[in-house]
């Protein structure tokens, strides 16, 4: 399946955090070769936004794309949780210290 691309992500100035499925039929690309790991979701992902998103991705194994149905969600809302905490903290003060982690 082929989706049109859209410029819309390069707008995007604030940190990203993508999670898929490992076996996500509909984004995982031919092959599923998208989500076989964290690095190749970031980098397939990462050329559609802008420096400042800071994106990065984690693939959670052995779940396909509605993240939430899977009974491995919990694994997954630890994941963002984790990413959060790097990125924000719990009170914020991570944050300006995680953007500019992203743009060195």
């Amino acid at each position: 399946m082929s989706l049109p691309l859209s410029t819309h992500t390069e707008q995007i100035r604030i940190p990203m955090f993508l999670v898929d499925g490992e076996k996500d039929p509909f984004f995982c690309g031919p092959g599923a070769a998208h989500c076989a790991s964290s690095q190749a979701l970031q980098k397939e992902e990462g050329q559609y936004f802008a420096p400042a998103a800071c994106i990065r991705a984690a693939v959670t194994p052995a779940a396909g794309h509605d993240l939430n149905l899977q009974r491995n969600a919990p694994d997954t809302y630890r994941t963002i949780r984790t990413w959060a905490d790097q990125a924000v903290g719990t009170d914020g003060s991570k944050a300006v210290a995680y953007r500019s982690s992203c743009q060195a």
